[in-house]
């Protein structure tokens, strides 16, 4: 991820202060959405089959029908040819889908199904499409054929990088055509929208529903531990923290005229591991050693830091600041999301008037309900509990 660039960190102060000056009455709970059903979403990602842990897989066959009656399914690894024809990687790999998908509306008849094949529009997208020659029409029919030709799907997602680094009127003309060609095939379009890009407002009004992507844990690159999913801002946090929670970024995105009935909150049911550079220093806003471009290192799922709590080298923390639970032992520290934060962000979203929550994903839950002792996916069901 990009450092956020003068321009943007300039309109997102802005937009904070006027949130700020107009207080609660900016964003009044129920706006826009007081009438809309409330919707529970989940995502689930294949790679997950592939995990060398038993106990962290989860193949399609073994999700819940009923958990959710709207599912994304990504596959990270399919593959597109020189005209942006989509593949799986094997006939196999697609009849599992196939025949996933169809057990899954066979058990619940209400589920809609949208298949992410992790298309990430960014420059470098928009880029490959024009060094090869094809339209932006070519492109999107090629897609929504692909997604038609399943048979299983009700539509298909897309993500937006930060930072886009494309035009608007780029955005425009290819969200355009894109949901169009999805449109004539019955299709709909969702979008994971990455907070603080201006230039992905042009997609909004071509989305079915937009889900609000949490930002890169080393997104400012100055080596400090932050919680990726932090709901508020710490008292501490400087002007450029100041931005990095979830109340913030979901007030500016609306703030670039997100639909209140089409934004989605994300929840997550894991986090990544920072390392540490003090073993004495536990907080958030500690040091942490530097980490790769993304900031990533080691994805811990619920049921996984569930288990690491168990040890008695693992301490839990709640932050009382920003509605956040973390673990850390002497050398790692694991930002995440439990019940107890699930609920608080349930709460927010209900307050400005959201359409609903996406978790992310089932196969990071305690799926088997075996780690935590809360039950067979504690954060889904607190999600739906409290919508």
């Amino acid at each position: 991820m990009k450092f956020i660039s003068s321009v943007t960190l300039f309109c997102a102060l802005f937009a904070l202060a006027l949130a700020q000056e107009e207080g609660s009455e900016g964003w009044s709970e129920g706006e826009g959405s007081s009438s809309t059903k409330r919707e529970f979403w989940a995502s689930y990602f294949e790679f997950s089959t592939r995990d060398p842990n038993p106990y962290n897989r989860l193949l399609i066959k073994d999700i819940d029908p009923k958990i959710t009656d709207n599912l994304i399914l990504s596959y990270v690894d399919t593959q597109f040819s020189d005209q942006f024809v989509p593949s799986f990687n094997s006939p196999t790999q697609r009849q599992e889908f196939v025949n996933g998908v169809k057990r899954l509306k066979s058990k619940n008849r209400r589920l809609s199904a949208y298949i992410d094949l992790y298309i990430k529009f960014n420059a470098n997208f928009v880029n490959s499409i024009r060094a090869n020659g094809v339209s932006f029409a070519t492109v999107s029919k090629n897609i929504a054929k692909f997604v038609y030709d399943l048979k299983v799907t009700d539509g298909l997602l897309i993500r937006t990088d930060f930072n886009i680094n494309v035009e608007p009127q780029v955005v425009d003309e290819f969200f355009k055509e894109l949901s169009a060609s999805l449109h004539n095939r019955k299709l709909k379009l969702i979008g994971y929208v990455s907070p603080f890009d201006d230039a992905a407002a042009s997609a909004f009004k071509y989305l079915h529903r937009i889900f609000m992507n949490d930002y890169s844990i080393n997104v400012l690159r100055d080596n400090k531990i932050r919680h990726m999913t932090g709901l508020y801002r710490r008292l501490d946090d400087t002007y450029l923290e100041s931005l990095l929670n979830k109340d913030f970024a979901s007030d500016y995105l609306l703030s670039l005229g997100a639909p209140r009935d089409k934004f989605i909150f994300m929840i997550l049911g894991g986090g990544y591991i920072y390392e540490k550079v003090d073993q004495r220093l536990n907080a958030i806003g500690a040091p942490k050693k530097e980490q790769d471009e993304q900031g990533y290192d080691i994805y811990s799922h619920l049921a996984q830091i569930c288990n690491y709590l168990k040890q008695p080298s693992w301490t839990y923390r709640f932050d009382e600041e920003q509605k956040v639970p973390y673990a850390y032992n002497n050398t790692h520290w694991v930002p995440y999301d439990n019940i107890e934060s699930a609920i608080y962000k349930v709460e927010m979203l209900k307050k400005k008037g959201l359409r609903g929550a996406l978790l992310d994903s089932l196969d990071f839950d305690d799926s088997r309900g075996k780690a935590c002792g809360s039950g067979k996916n504690p954060i889904a069901q607190a999600i739906k509990k409290h919508l």
